[in-house]
Parts: C-alpha cells; sequence; structure tokens
C-alpha cells in the first residue's frame, strides 16, 4: 500500500535516498582519513599535510551535515505529500461505502484510522527515507571499512551481528500485535470522548460527570496499559543493541592492545576502528527505532487497508462516468400524474442485520411524478428504513426500487442523489453561515434559497439573524424549530425531482406546520414528496398514505379509505384529533 502512494512521489524520494547515501558516505570517510592522519602523515612532521587533512575530516564533516538536513527536508516534502494523499482517499471512500459498512468499521475508528494511524504511517516513510537509508550504509559501511582496516578486528563485532538480526526480529513479532491491539483500544478513547462532547448537556443534566470520568479513565487506563506493553518489549531493542555493541568495542579494545603491542594494528587503525564501532553502534540503534515505527505502521497501515479495501455493496451496471454520459440529457420525465409510475418499490425486504429478522418485509407500492406520499405508523414500524433504501443508503435484500423505470443499483450515484432533496430525522447543520448551509455547495441562486426560505416558514428569522452569521455546529444557537426550518430550506433550495421530509416538521407548532404545509403544497410542482410524519394533520391531505406496522404495509390509500379499512391508522385519528367516525 505504502508503495502505491509512493509511486508519484519516485523521483522525490530517489533524491532524497540518493543525498542521504552521500552524506553517509561523507560519514564513513572521516575515520579513514583520521587513521591516515595519526598513522602516515602526523609522523611526517609536514604541517601542510596536516592541515590539508584536517581541512579534508572538516569538509566531510560540513558536507555530510549540509547534505542529511536537504535529505531530512525532502523525505518531510515527501512523506507529508504521501500522507495526504492516504488521507485524501480514505476519506473518499468513508463516503462512497455503504451505511452498513460504516457502522461494521464505526465512526471512532474512522476517526482514528484518518487521524492517529495515517500519522503512524508518516513518521515511518519519514523514517524509512531517512534512517531506512542512513542506518544500513553506516552499518554495513562500517563494516566493510572495519575490515578493510583490519579483519581480525572486526570479527570481533561481526560475530555478534546475528544475535542484533535475532533481537530485532523477535521483538518485531511480539510487538506489531500488541500495537495493533492498543490502536483499538484507542478508537475506545475516541468513542468515549465523542459520546460525552455530543451528550454533554445529558451528561450535566443527570449529574453522571462521575460515571462518564469512570468510563473515559477505563478506556484511557486499558489503552495506556496495552501502549505501554508494547513499548516495554520495544524497549528492549535499545539497551540490547548497546550490549552487544559495547561487548563488541569491549572485545575490539582488548584485542586491538594486544595487536597494537605486537606491531600488528597501527594506533591511528585502532582509533579508526572504534570510530567505525561508534558508527555502526549508531546505525543499529537508527535501525532498531525504524523496525519499532515500522511494527507501530505496520498496525495501522493494515487497519487502513481493511478500508480501502472495501467495495461499495451497490453493484454498478456501469462505470458511474460511462453511466451519467450515456443517460445526461436523454432523461424524459412523465407528465403530472400520468399514468406511468415515478417511483416503485417491488416486493422489497431488507434486514439492517443480514440474516437477521427483516426490519421491511415484501413492501410494495408506486407513486405517480407530483404526488404526495405520507407515511405513518408506530415507532420502529420502518418509515425511515424505507427512506433509506429509496436514496441508497442500503441496498435492499430482495425486491427491486425503480425511479423512472430504472433500477437505482443501476445508477451513478450522482445522477441517483442529484434527483433527491431531504430533510432527514437525524440530519446535520455545520458550522457555516446560514447561507452555506442552505447552499451546501451546490449551483443555487439566491432567489431560489429566498424562495425555499419563505415556503420552510424560515424568511423572517433568517433575514433577522443575516444569512451570513456563523452557525455553531449542529446548530446550537438555534432553537429545535429554526434548526428544522433551515434544514427544510436546504432540502426545497435544489428544486428536486423527490422530496424527502422525514419527520422534519416534529419540532414546528401547530400554526408553522400548517402554513408550511399550504406552501409546499403551492410550490411542489412536478415534485414527487414522500413525508414521513407522526402527526396525521400533516400527511392526511396526500394522495397516498402508507400505513406501515412491525415493517409490514398495513394500509395503503387516501385518507378516508383508510380511515374505512385500516384500524391502526382509524385508531392514530382518533386518539390525536379526538374525533369519533361514524
Amino acid at each position: 500500500m505504502i508503495l502505491r502512494y509512493a509511486g508519484p512521489y519516485r523521483w522525490k524520494i530517489l533524491a532524497a535516498m540518493t543525498v542521504k547515501f552521500t552524506g553517509s558516505m561523507a560519514e564513513l570517510l572521516i575515520p579513514w582519513l583520521l587513521s591516515k592522519l595519526v598513522d602516515e602523515i602526523i609522523p611526517l612532521k609536514v604541517p601542510s599535510w596536516i592541515y590539508l587533512f584536517g581541512g579534508l575530516m572538516l569538509l566531510a564533516s560540513l558536507g555530510a551535515c549540509i547534505l542529511n538536513i536537504s535529505a531530512n527536508r525532502l523525505a518531510s516534502e515527501a512523506s507529508r505529500r504521501i500522507t495526504q494523499d492516504l488521507r485524501d482517499d480514505l476519506f473518499v471512500k468513508m463516503t462512497q461505502i455503504s451505511e452498513r459498512q460504516f457502522q461494521s468499521v464505526t465512526l471512532p475508528s474512522m476517526i482514528s484510522r484518518v487521524t492517529t494511524d495515517s500519522y503512524n504511517i508518516h513518521q515511518f516513510i519519514n523514517m524509512m527515507m531517512r534512517m531506512g537509508v542512513r542506518a544500513p550504509i553506516l552499518t554495513v559501511g562500517g563494516l566493510i571499512m572495519s575490515f578493510a582496516l583490519d579483519p581480525v578486528l572486526a570479527l570481533s563485532i561481526a560475530v555478534l551481528l546475528p544475535f542484533m538480526v535475532l533481537l530485532v526480529a523477535l521483538v518485531y513479532r511480539f510487538s506489531q500485535p500488541m500495537f495493533l491491539q492498543a490502536q483499538r483500544l484507542a478508537d475506545d478513547i475516541v468513542r468515549v470522548v465523542r459520546d460525552d462532547i455530543a451528550g454533554i448537556r445529558v451528561v450535566k443534566a443527570f449529574g453522571k460527570e462521575g460515571e462518564e470520568d469512570r468510563r473515559f479513565f477505563q478506556a484511557n487506563d486499558a489503552a495506556a496499559r496495552k501502549d505501554q506493553q508494547a513499548g516495554a518489549v520495544t524497549a528492549v531493542l535499545n539497551p540490547g543493541m548497546n550490549f552487544f555493541l559495547n561487548l563488541g568495542m569491549v572485545l575490539a579494545v582488548v584485542l586491538g592492545a594486544y595487536r597494537v603491542n605486537s606491531g600488528a594494528t597501527l594506533s591511528g587503525e585502532l582509533i579508526a576502528m572504534l570510530s567505525y564501532m561508534t558508527l555502526i553502534l549508531n546505525g543499529m540503534l537508527f535501525l532498531s527505532r525504524f523496525f519499532r515505527s515500522y511494527a507501530k505502521a505496520s498496525a495501522s497501515a493494515s487497519r487502513i487497508q481493511s478500508v480501502l479495501d472495501l467495495t461499495p455493496e451497490f453493484s454498478l451496471a456501469e462505470k458511474e462516468g460511462e453511466k451519467e454520459r450515456l443517460y445526461a440529457g436523454n432523461e424524459t420525465k412523465e407528465p403530472l400524474h400520468s399514468g406511468s409510475p415515478h417511483i416503485v418499490f417491488e416486493d422489497v425486504s431488507f434486514s439492517y442485520r443480514k440474516g437477521g429478522i427483516p426490519d421491511l418485509s415484501h413492501i410494495s407500492f408506486s407513486i405517480r411524478r407530483g404526488e404526495t406520499l405520507g407515511i405513518i405508523g408506530p415507532t420502529g414500524s420502518g418509515k425511515t428504513t424505507v427512506i433509506n433504501l429509496l436514496t441508497r443508503f442500503f441496498p435492499p435484500d430482495s425486491g427491486r426500487i425503480l425511479i423512472n423505470g430504472r433500477d437505482i443499483q443501476e445508477m451513478g450515484e450522482k445522477e441517483l442523489r442529484k434527483q433527491f432533496g431531504a430533510a432527514l430525522q437525524k440530519d446535520y447543520l455545520f458550522q457555516d453561515s446560514m447561507e452555506g448551509n442552505i447552499r451546501l455547495g451546490r449551483q443555487i441562486s439566491q432567489e431560489q434559497i429566498r424562495q425555499a426560505l419563505r415556503v420552510a416558514q424560515a424568511e423572517a428569522f433568517a433575514m433577522e439573524k443575516g444569512m451570513g452569521e456563523t452557525l455553531n455546529i449542529r446548530g446550537a444557537n438555534l432553537s429545535g424549530g429554526q434548526k428544522q426550518r433551515i434544514m427544510l430550506a436546504r432540502a426545497l433550495a435544489g428544486q428536486p425531482d423527490i422530496l424527502i421530509l422525514d419527520d422534519s416538521s416534529s419540532a414546528l407548532d401547530y400554526a408553522t406546520d400548517a402554513r408550511f404545509r399550504a406552501a409546499l403544497t403551492a410550490w411542489k410542482g412536478e415534485s414527487t414528496v414522500i413525508m414521513i410524519a407522526q402527526r396525521i394533520s400533516s400527511i392526511m391531505h396526500a394522495e397516498q398514505i402508507m400505513v406501515l406496522d412491525e415493517g409490514k404495509i398495513v394500509g395503503l390509500g387516501a385518507h378516508e379509505e383508510l380511515l374505512k379499512s385500516c384500524p391502526l391508522y382509524r385508531e392514530m385519528y382518533q386518539i390525536q384529533m379526538g374525533e369519533g367516525i361514524e
């Protein structure tokens, strides 16, 4: 996955690694120059040669410093862009998958993958281009230069390398699953924090601060303990590497003392050997940090990959772009109230849990263009589920849903969604201006916005507050009725073919609701309206009313028909309207 995202920046990555390679080679040159200076140049007692070699060592040091800084800057830029592309694709995937797939991942986990997991990958890519090049060069290059100076002394550290490699492999094997589990526990922290922030008023109203503190401490403590366990395993690397490398240096010093005393090794070579061993030590320590970062990034990458690998549940007959070009400008609208249905449900069944008890069973109905369908029923009867299937938030388990005679599963997503305007039951206002919340990035004129506000009975307070006023998140600085009217205006502003109102006037008083319904009737024209309501008064004038109970249609027809044929509808009418029926 990382290599795929690194592809577009391969030349920048290659440049960073080449510069880093050159800088590391300059570092390896310094001990060799030092050995030549001590063993060959100083005995000549020629100041100019001493200054020359000293200058070369200084030049190599400055070159290594400048080159490493340049390489680090290139690595930081490349890793930033790679992570940016990864986050973009992850966010796009989040918007493409179905609601059921999103719920399987969960929102807190998705937030954690976009933030913490992608940051871990950013850190690894950055480290890979810096330490991933420098550490092997210092380690391998230091060994090669050591063998070139004195093979016997070099063996004192070479024999310890297999033990160091084994240590790194064992640490990675045990720490990687721990980091994966720690990331999952971090999801719980995000979930608790998100719940408490969203429901802070409920927490305070019921005096549950202590209970919520306890929940957070538990989630935080579990994640911290697991991260601590993983950290304890990886913490073995640094002291382990230090032990082996310092043991090698001790062996080299002891062995080097005998060899210098016997004349087999020069003192400058011994000094250079110790310098190379220091470089090898640094290289191995860098490698240990690199593998620790790899263990965390590997766990994070698997979590991100699992989301990127999700394929939308909706099987499109053609690619979206081809489908939209094929039908662009060729779609013909049926005449108002014509015999051909605008929306058709054909024996649709659906369950939120596959294989579980159906939430909708054998739903069949049709609506002609320009008609209004009212949906009513007890809580949990499946009213909102009908809307979720029509807008293709979920795919039906069986049956078909047609719009203008075409199966919605064969439509491109943009082609399908542009037909809808919706004020949903759990709708959302963004932290944006009032106008921005209504426009929502669409090409909508000021006149369309004003007309939508008039129909939604929101023009007076919207003009008073000012269309440019920034709303708080979820519209917290508006009343419940004001929020609903802004959401209604947003649904109306695009003048959609299909208008969906899911219990969208529950916060309006009866007088405002009545004015809205009257204005909507005059406004809708050829738009087909589907209205979910708890009040019979809101839907009694619809051409069709569908009564749901436990996921099944128990009544379908006009108001007067249902009063005679549907006991549940008649009972709801009597309770709400307080009238007897002759």
